[in-house]
Protein backbone atom coordinates (compact mmCIF):
# COMPACT_ATOMS: atom_id res chain seq x y z
CA UNK A 1 0.00 0.00 0.00
CA UNK A 2 2.82 2.39 0.87
CA UNK A 3 4.39 1.74 -2.53
CA UNK A 4 1.09 2.52 -4.26
CA UNK A 5 0.79 5.80 -2.36
CA UNK A 6 4.37 6.69 -3.29
CA UNK A 7 3.84 6.16 -7.02
CA UNK A 8 0.50 7.97 -6.96
CA UNK A 9 2.10 11.01 -5.36
CA UNK A 10 5.03 10.78 -7.77
CA UNK A 11 2.78 10.75 -10.84
CA UNK A 12 0.65 13.61 -9.53
CA UNK A 13 3.77 15.62 -8.74
CA UNK A 14 5.32 14.87 -12.13
CA UNK A 15 2.24 15.99 -14.04
CA UNK A 16 1.56 19.04 -11.92
CA UNK A 17 4.51 20.90 -13.42
CA UNK A 18 2.50 21.47 -16.60
CA UNK A 19 0.72 24.80 -16.69
CA UNK A 20 -1.66 23.61 -19.40
CA UNK A 21 -4.06 20.77 -20.11
CA UNK A 22 -3.71 18.42 -23.08
CA UNK A 23 -6.69 17.40 -25.22
CA UNK A 24 -6.62 14.62 -27.79
CA UNK A 25 -8.29 15.71 -31.05
CA UNK A 26 -7.82 12.47 -32.99
CA UNK A 27 -9.89 9.39 -33.70
CA UNK A 28 -8.35 5.98 -33.04
CA UNK A 29 -6.85 4.16 -36.01
CA UNK A 30 -8.09 0.57 -35.98
CA UNK A 31 -10.59 -1.91 -37.38
CA UNK A 32 -13.39 0.67 -37.41
CA UNK A 33 -11.36 3.35 -39.20
CA UNK A 34 -13.48 5.50 -41.50
CA UNK A 35 -12.30 5.51 -45.12
CA UNK A 36 -13.54 6.64 -48.50
CA UNK A 37 -15.18 3.76 -50.37
CA UNK A 38 -12.53 3.53 -53.10
CA UNK A 39 -9.71 3.13 -50.55
CA UNK A 40 -8.55 -0.34 -49.51
CA UNK A 41 -9.59 -1.22 -45.96
CA UNK A 42 -7.29 -0.78 -43.00
CA UNK A 43 -4.97 -3.77 -42.68
CA UNK A 44 -3.36 -4.84 -39.40
CA UNK A 45 -1.03 -7.84 -39.42
CA UNK A 46 0.49 -9.35 -36.31
CA UNK A 47 4.10 -10.27 -37.12
CA UNK A 48 5.26 -11.32 -33.66
CA UNK A 49 3.35 -11.89 -30.46
CA UNK A 50 5.01 -14.24 -28.03
CA UNK A 51 7.19 -14.62 -24.97
CA UNK A 52 10.85 -14.94 -25.88
CA UNK A 53 12.33 -17.35 -23.37
CA UNK A 54 15.90 -16.62 -24.45
CA UNK A 55 15.48 -12.89 -23.86
CA UNK A 56 12.99 -13.38 -21.02
CA UNK A 57 10.71 -10.71 -22.49
CA UNK A 58 7.27 -10.42 -24.10
CA UNK A 59 7.46 -9.18 -27.73
CA UNK A 60 4.80 -7.71 -30.02
CA UNK A 61 5.43 -6.35 -33.53
CA UNK A 62 2.82 -5.49 -36.15
CA UNK A 63 2.48 -4.25 -39.71
CA UNK A 64 -0.31 -1.90 -40.76
CA UNK A 65 -1.50 -0.43 -44.03
CA UNK A 66 -3.96 2.36 -44.72
CA UNK A 67 -4.69 5.17 -47.15
CA UNK A 68 -3.13 8.58 -46.43
CA UNK A 69 -6.48 10.36 -46.19
CA UNK A 70 -8.08 8.21 -43.50
CA UNK A 71 -9.69 9.12 -40.17
CA UNK A 72 -8.00 12.13 -38.50
CA UNK A 73 -5.47 13.27 -41.07
CA UNK A 74 -3.71 16.15 -42.80
CA UNK A 75 -4.01 17.02 -46.48
CA UNK A 76 -0.74 18.28 -47.91
CA UNK A 77 -1.00 21.08 -50.51
CA UNK A 78 0.31 18.64 -53.15
CA UNK A 79 -2.90 16.64 -52.69
CA UNK A 80 -4.75 18.71 -55.26
CA UNK A 81 -2.32 21.33 -56.56
CA UNK A 82 0.69 20.48 -58.70
CA UNK A 83 3.97 21.97 -57.55
CA UNK A 84 2.91 22.52 -53.94
CA UNK A 85 4.58 20.85 -50.91
CA UNK A 86 4.26 17.16 -50.19
CA UNK A 87 3.78 15.98 -46.63
CA UNK A 88 7.52 15.64 -45.96
CA UNK A 89 8.08 19.17 -47.29
CA UNK A 90 5.64 21.01 -45.03
CA UNK A 91 7.76 22.75 -42.35
CA UNK A 92 7.03 22.08 -38.70
CA UNK A 93 6.36 25.74 -38.00
CA UNK A 94 3.26 25.40 -40.19
CA UNK A 95 1.92 22.61 -37.97
CA UNK A 96 1.33 24.49 -34.72
CA UNK A 97 -0.71 27.59 -34.02
CA UNK A 98 -3.42 29.21 -31.92
CA UNK A 99 -6.72 27.37 -32.10
CA UNK A 100 -9.82 29.07 -33.47
CA UNK A 101 -12.88 26.84 -33.07
CA UNK A 102 -15.92 27.90 -35.07
CA UNK A 103 -18.92 26.34 -33.32
CA UNK A 104 -21.80 25.74 -35.73
CA UNK A 105 -23.42 22.86 -33.84
CA UNK A 106 -26.74 24.65 -33.42
CA UNK A 107 -26.93 25.51 -37.12
CA UNK A 108 -26.03 21.96 -38.12
CA UNK A 109 -28.84 20.67 -35.89
CA UNK A 110 -31.23 22.56 -38.17
CA UNK A 111 -29.36 22.00 -41.47
CA UNK A 112 -27.04 18.99 -41.54
CA UNK A 113 -25.32 20.18 -44.74
CA UNK A 114 -24.56 23.60 -43.30
CA UNK A 115 -21.47 25.37 -44.60
CA UNK A 116 -19.42 27.75 -42.43
CA UNK A 117 -20.10 31.28 -43.68
CA UNK A 118 -18.33 34.62 -43.43
CA UNK A 119 -20.89 35.69 -40.81
CA UNK A 120 -19.75 32.81 -38.58
CA UNK A 121 -16.21 34.16 -38.69
CA UNK A 122 -17.34 37.72 -38.02
CA UNK A 123 -19.50 36.54 -35.11
CA UNK A 124 -16.50 34.70 -33.65
CA UNK A 125 -14.41 37.88 -33.86
CA UNK A 126 -17.21 39.91 -32.28
CA UNK A 127 -17.02 37.63 -29.24
CA UNK A 128 -13.30 36.82 -28.99
CA UNK A 129 -11.41 39.43 -30.99
CA UNK A 130 -9.56 39.28 -34.27
CA UNK A 131 -8.51 35.84 -35.47
CA UNK A 132 -4.81 35.68 -34.50
CA UNK A 133 -2.02 35.33 -37.02
CA UNK A 134 -0.90 31.78 -37.81
CA UNK A 135 -4.21 30.41 -36.52
CA UNK A 136 -5.50 26.87 -36.96
CA UNK A 137 -9.19 27.43 -37.76
CA UNK A 138 -11.46 24.41 -37.31
CA UNK A 139 -15.21 23.98 -37.74
CA UNK A 140 -16.92 22.25 -34.82
CA UNK A 141 -20.20 20.82 -36.06
CA UNK A 142 -20.43 18.04 -33.48
CA UNK A 143 -20.11 15.58 -36.35
CA UNK A 144 -17.13 13.82 -34.77
CA UNK A 145 -19.58 12.14 -32.37
CA UNK A 146 -20.95 10.11 -35.29
CA UNK A 147 -17.70 8.18 -35.74
CA UNK A 148 -17.19 5.31 -36.44
CA UNK A 149 -20.58 4.60 -38.10
CA UNK A 150 -19.92 5.18 -41.85
CA UNK A 151 -23.58 5.79 -42.62
CA UNK A 152 -23.74 8.60 -40.07
CA UNK A 153 -20.31 10.03 -40.87
CA UNK A 154 -20.95 10.21 -44.62
CA UNK A 155 -24.62 11.14 -44.18
CA UNK A 156 -25.86 8.32 -46.37
CA UNK A 157 -27.27 4.83 -45.98
CA UNK A 158 -25.52 4.08 -49.26
CA UNK A 159 -22.15 5.42 -48.09
CA UNK A 160 -20.17 3.41 -50.66
CA UNK A 161 -21.60 5.77 -53.31
CA UNK A 162 -19.71 9.05 -52.90
CA UNK A 163 -22.36 10.93 -54.84
CA UNK A 164 -24.71 10.45 -51.88
CA UNK A 165 -22.35 11.84 -49.22
CA UNK A 166 -23.72 14.79 -47.26
CA UNK A 167 -22.20 16.49 -44.19
CA UNK A 168 -21.30 19.99 -42.90
CA UNK A 169 -18.14 21.75 -44.02
CA UNK A 170 -16.81 25.11 -45.26
CA UNK A 171 -18.18 27.41 -47.94
CA UNK A 172 -15.67 28.77 -50.42
CA UNK A 173 -16.76 32.31 -49.51
CA UNK A 174 -15.72 31.84 -45.87
CA UNK A 175 -12.37 30.34 -46.84
CA UNK A 176 -11.77 33.11 -49.38
CA UNK A 177 -12.46 35.70 -46.67
CA UNK A 178 -10.03 33.98 -44.29
CA UNK A 179 -7.24 33.87 -46.84
CA UNK A 180 -7.74 37.44 -47.99
CA UNK A 181 -8.22 39.05 -44.58
CA UNK A 182 -6.38 36.90 -42.03
CA UNK A 183 -3.13 34.94 -41.86
CA UNK A 184 -3.95 31.28 -41.10
CA UNK A 185 -1.83 28.13 -41.11
CA UNK A 186 -4.54 25.49 -41.44
CA UNK A 187 -8.27 25.06 -41.96
CA UNK A 188 -10.05 22.02 -40.60
CA UNK A 189 -13.29 20.15 -39.99
CA UNK A 190 -14.65 17.38 -37.78
CA UNK A 191 -16.21 15.81 -40.89
CA UNK A 192 -14.58 13.83 -43.74
CA UNK A 193 -13.85 16.83 -45.99
CA UNK A 194 -13.23 20.59 -45.97
CA UNK A 195 -15.52 20.78 -49.01
CA UNK A 196 -19.27 20.46 -49.01
CA UNK A 197 -20.38 17.51 -51.10
CA UNK A 198 -22.52 17.93 -54.17
CA UNK A 199 -20.80 21.16 -55.28
CA UNK A 200 -18.52 19.65 -57.87
CA UNK A 201 -14.90 20.68 -58.18
CA UNK A 202 -13.71 20.81 -54.53
CA UNK A 203 -13.14 24.58 -54.50
CA UNK A 204 -12.02 24.80 -50.85
CA UNK A 205 -9.29 22.21 -51.32
CA UNK A 206 -7.94 23.97 -54.39
CA UNK A 207 -8.09 27.43 -52.82
CA UNK A 208 -6.23 26.35 -49.68
CA UNK A 209 -3.60 24.39 -51.56
CA UNK A 210 -2.93 27.22 -53.98
CA UNK A 211 -1.68 29.14 -50.94
CA UNK A 212 0.19 26.06 -49.59
CA UNK A 213 -2.15 25.85 -46.59
CA UNK A 214 -2.80 22.42 -45.11
CA UNK A 215 -6.28 21.02 -44.47
CA UNK A 216 -7.31 18.99 -41.43
CA UNK A 217 -10.10 16.44 -41.75
CA UNK A 218 -11.79 14.13 -39.26
CA UNK A 219 -10.73 16.18 -36.21
CA UNK A 220 -12.26 14.83 -32.97
CA UNK A 221 -13.27 15.96 -29.49
CA UNK A 222 -13.64 19.65 -30.30
CA UNK A 223 -16.18 20.22 -27.53
CA UNK A 224 -13.33 19.63 -25.07
CA UNK A 225 -11.47 22.83 -26.00
CA UNK A 226 -12.61 26.46 -25.82
CA UNK A 227 -13.30 28.64 -28.88
CA UNK A 228 -9.99 30.46 -28.32
CA UNK A 229 -6.84 30.40 -26.14
CA UNK A 230 -5.79 26.88 -27.12
CA UNK A 231 -2.71 25.91 -29.10
CA UNK A 232 -3.18 23.16 -31.67
CA UNK A 233 -0.39 20.80 -32.66
CA UNK A 234 -0.56 18.87 -35.93
CA UNK A 235 2.02 16.04 -36.00
CA UNK A 236 1.47 13.94 -39.14
CA UNK A 237 3.74 11.21 -40.42
CA UNK A 238 6.67 12.69 -42.36
CA UNK A 239 5.68 10.69 -45.43
CA UNK A 240 7.95 11.06 -48.48
CA UNK A 241 5.94 12.36 -51.45
CA UNK A 242 2.83 11.99 -49.33
CA UNK A 243 -0.29 13.81 -50.46
CA UNK A 244 -1.44 13.55 -46.86
CA UNK A 245 -0.90 11.53 -43.71
CA UNK A 246 -2.69 10.37 -40.57
CA UNK A 247 -1.98 12.61 -37.57
CA UNK A 248 -2.34 12.58 -33.78
CA UNK A 249 -3.68 16.12 -33.56
CA UNK A 250 -3.89 17.54 -30.05
CA UNK A 251 -4.39 20.83 -28.25
CA UNK A 252 -2.99 22.47 -25.16
CA UNK A 253 -5.26 24.68 -23.08
CA UNK A 254 -4.22 26.96 -20.19
CA UNK A 255 -5.34 25.73 -16.78
CA UNK A 256 -8.17 28.01 -15.68
CA UNK A 257 -10.43 27.29 -12.73
CA UNK A 258 -14.19 27.08 -13.21
CA UNK A 259 -14.07 27.53 -16.99
CA UNK A 260 -15.16 24.02 -17.92
CA UNK A 261 -11.93 23.31 -19.79
CA UNK A 262 -9.59 22.41 -16.94
CA UNK A 263 -9.47 18.66 -17.46
CA UNK A 264 -7.18 16.45 -19.49
CA UNK A 265 -9.48 14.82 -21.99
CA UNK A 266 -8.99 12.06 -24.50
CA UNK A 267 -11.01 11.50 -27.63
CA UNK A 268 -14.07 9.29 -27.08
CA UNK A 269 -13.62 5.60 -27.79
CA UNK A 270 -14.50 4.90 -31.41
CA UNK A 271 -13.40 1.28 -31.74
CA UNK A 272 -16.77 -0.44 -31.96
CA UNK A 273 -16.86 -4.02 -33.31
CA UNK A 274 -20.23 -3.25 -34.91
CA UNK A 275 -18.49 -1.13 -37.52
CA UNK A 276 -15.44 -3.23 -38.37
CA UNK A 277 -14.57 -2.53 -42.00
CA UNK A 278 -10.99 -3.73 -42.12
CA UNK A 279 -9.04 -6.79 -43.14
CA UNK A 280 -7.41 -8.08 -39.99
CA UNK A 281 -4.66 -10.57 -40.71
CA UNK A 282 -2.78 -12.50 -38.08
CA UNK A 283 0.47 -14.22 -38.80
CA UNK A 284 2.46 -15.75 -35.96
CA UNK A 285 6.12 -16.40 -36.59
CA UNK A 286 7.63 -19.09 -34.43
CA UNK A 287 10.77 -17.94 -32.65
CA UNK A 288 13.78 -20.16 -33.23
Amino acid sequence: MSRLIFWTLFIVGYCSHLDFDIVDLSHTIGPTTIRLPFYPPYNFTVIKKYFDENLNIWIEENWFGMAEHTNTHVDAPAHMFRGRPFMNEVPLEKMVGPGVIIDVTEKVAVNFVYGVMVDDLLNWEAQFGKIPDYAVVIMNSGWYKKYPDPELVFGSQNWTNMQTHRFPSWTIDAVEWLLCNRHVLAVGVDTPSVDLRGLGALPVHKRLFRESIIALEGVANLDAIPPCKSTIFIPPLKLYKGSGAPARIFATVPKMKHDGYNQVKNAPSDVNPKFHNARIKTEFYEHK
